[in-house]
Order: structure tokens, then C-alpha cells, then sequence
């Protein structure tokens, strides 16, 4: 098994091999040592793809198989193929999967509970509050997230679930060696997800830099790696549209966040919903669509408006008190009052002193 890992490593340094050509190469019963051996007429023969024949001629006048599984042990990352054992089955499932991954960390096969969130690049502090409602519960629900490592939505994602104890993932557009992890702003971040179970997932090899055309195409692993995919913010013309559009393509289901109709950034989640997605505003949205029994469930887990958001988000990492809340928001005294009794009374935040809150 290993020396046929360390060849179909080698193969993949060729852009253009796909799922087809490794379906075609299992079909004749070939290893990825007979595809690296075999002269050009049998390539042409049995796999047909001159630009992946093309690829290969030119690899192996300098690459070697050998010397190129050690760049991979030197930084410490795993290789797995589509009929290995060790390969997540919900990504099989999708026509366009990668033949060959590369990872780090812990990568559980088979999740009894998978969900993808993504959301925009520039999350507002309704989106920002969305996930801080909704990702604690859908942990305590035994849910994994799974997510791209962006900026905005997804990286919020990732830091929310680690926080809270929970299974995270991240889905790279590069190699997942640290001199070409992308965003190199998040480098620690992708640590930490490590540091606590979690997993980095590519299909590219180490040494690839980030490139526009692998973004759309990290996209599809997301949406295949989760049963469902919730989108909490996003324009219309977006990563996030392209991943929502390709799990719906992929038969999975799409649960959308309903947004403000005059905030660009609730574009694609209300598109969605014009098209039939599932409206997301309680963890119970999910458990019911898959039939999942709720292992925990509190009246917490509900969705925020905009005000209840945005003090969430001040509340998040230390206690405030009222008068220091007042001077962040503009909402009147008698207003801040309301609305923290009102979350208090949801079980949202608690008062740890006289008139000062901290979030659940």
C-alpha cells in the first residue's frame, strides 16, 4: 500500500489527474507504479488524457517518487487515496473528488455529523453573532465543522468550535507545508486546529502556492466533506455562493441564515432561500432535516437580531457592565436594558455582578 501512496503522491504533481484517471487506472487493475513506468503509446491507450500524459513525460525527466514521500514525512503530512480506507466516504460521494489528499492533524473518515459554515470574507456583527449563537450548539450536538480557513465567517468558525471543545477542519486552497499555507495570516490558527483534534485538508501537494482556480475547487471539498452546508453571509458573487451551489449539485442539503435585505452581504443567503434552501434559525432546523435526536438542547441555541449580535460580540470575551456597554452601542438606557434582560432571560448571557454580563 505505501509504495503505491508514494507514486499516486508523484502522479499528483501533475495538475491535470483527476478522478477519471485514476477510476480508468483501477479499472485495468493498475498501481501508480505502472502509470509512472509506462511508455506513452500505453498512457494514450488507457487513460487518453494528453495534457495529464503531457505532464507526466516532462515530471519524470527530474522528479523523484522517493525524494518527493520525504518531503512530505519532513513535513509531517499524510497522504490518502480515493480507495483507501482512511479517506473521507461523504467526499467520495461527489463525481468531481479529489483521487489524492494530503493532511494534518486527525482526520475522522466517517463524521456521524459533518456541517460545513461559510459566510463572507467581511462578516458583519450580525454574522459574526449568527455563528457565536449557533456553532456552540450545533457542538454540543456532536456536530464536526468544517470550514475554508478564510478571513471573516470561516475563520470565526474554526475559533468559535475550538473554543468551545469541538472537531474542526479546515479545507486549503495550497500545500499544507507552512512556507505556502494560505492565509499565511492564519498560520497559527491552523496550529491551534490541530493542536486540538482537528485537521488541515488539501489536494494539492506540498510546495503549491494558492492560485484563483484552486479557490472554487477547495470550495467543492468543503461542501462534499458535510452533510449539510449552513451559509451565514455572503455577496452574490462569492466563494460562498460557489460552495452552496455545488453541495446543492452534490444532492447535500443547504440551510441559509436569513439576513437584512438591505446588507449585501445577505445577498446569497436570501437568494437561497428564494430557491428552496432551509431556513436557519435554530439548531433544530438541522437536527430535524437529518433526523438527528438532540443530545443537548437549550433555548440559547436561537439565532440574534442585529442588536442582540452586536452586543454578543462585545460580551464574548470579558465581563462589561451596563455603562461601559452604553458608551459602545447607541441604543437608548432604557433599549440596553431591555434587550440584556431579554438575553439574560434566553439564557444567552449571564449577570456575573450587579449589572454586569458576560455571554454563556
Amino acid at each position: 500500500m505505501i509504495a503505491d501512496l508514494i507514486y499516486w503522491n508523484a502522479l499528483r504533481h501533475c495538475s491535470a489527474l483527476d478522478r477519471t484517471i485514476f477510476n480508468a487506472a483501477r479499472a485495468r487493475n493498475l498501481f501508480a507504479k505502472d502509470i509512472w513506468e509506462s511508455r506513452e503509446h500505453d498512457l494514450h491507450a488507457w487513460i487518453g488524457n494528453r495534457l495529464f500524459i503531457k505532464e507526466l513525460t516532462e515530471l519524470r525527466k527530474h522528479a523523484n517518487p522517493e525524494k518527493l514521500w520525504k518531503s512530505l514525512e519532513r513535513h509531517h503530512i499524510a497522504c490518502t487515496i480515493m480507495d483507501d480506507a482512511r479517506y473521507p466516504s461523504l467526499l467520495a460521494e461527489i463525481p468531481d473528488a479529489p483521487p489524492v489528499l494530503y493532511v494534518r492533524g486527525t482526520l475522522p473518515p466517517d463524521p456521524p455529523r459533518a456541517m460545513a459554515v461559510v459566510g463572507s470574507r467581511h462578516e458583519s456583527d450580525y454574522g459574526h453573532g449568527v455563528a457565536e449563537a449557533l456553532i456552540p450548539a450545533m457542538i454540543q450536538e456532536g456536530m464536526e465543522i468544517v470550514s475554508g480557513l478564510a478571513f471573516g465567517v470561516d475563520s470565526t468558525a474554526h475559533k468559535i468550535t475550538i473554543r468551545h471543545g469541538g472537531i474542526t477542519g479546515a479545507v486549503l486552497p495550497s500545500g499544507l507545508d507552512s512556507a505556502h499555507l494560505y492565509p499565511v495570516a492564519h498560520a497559527r490558527l491552523a496550529e491551534n486546529i490541530i493542536e486540538h483534534h482537528g485537521f488541515l485538508i488539501s489536494e494539492y501537494p506540498p510546495g503549491t502556492t494558492a492560485r484563483k482556480h484552486h479557490f472554487p475547487a477547495r470550495n467543492r471539498i468543503i461542501a462534499g466533506l458535510a452533510h449539510g452546508t449552513c451559509v451565514v453571509e455572503g455577496r452574490a458573487k462569492s466563494g460562498t455562493r460557489i460552495t452552496a451551489f455545488l453541495a446543492l449539485e452534490y444532492h447535500r442539503d443547504v440551510f441559509a441564515v436569513p439576513g437584512n435585505i438591505f446588507y449585501p452581504g445577505s445577498e446569497t443567503p436570501n437568494a437561497l432561500l428564494r430557491l428552496g434552501a432551509i431556513p436557519l434559525t435554530n439548531v433544530r432546523d438541522i437536527l430535524d432535516i437529518f433526523g438527528w435526536e438532540s443530545q443537548v438542547l437549550s433555548s440559547s441555541t436561537r439565532l440574534l437580531d442585529p442588536v442582540q449580535a452586536s452586543l454578543l460580540k462585545l460580551l464574548t470575551d470579558q465581563p462589561q457592565h451596563i455603562e461601559q456597554l452604553q458608551q459602545k452601542c447607541t441604543l437608548a438606557p432604557q433599549a440596553l436594558r431591555l434587550t440584556l434582560t431579554e438575553m439574560e432571560l434566553d439564557g444567552i448571557i449571564k449577570q456575573v455582578d450587579p449589572l454586569t454580563y458576560l455571554a454563556q
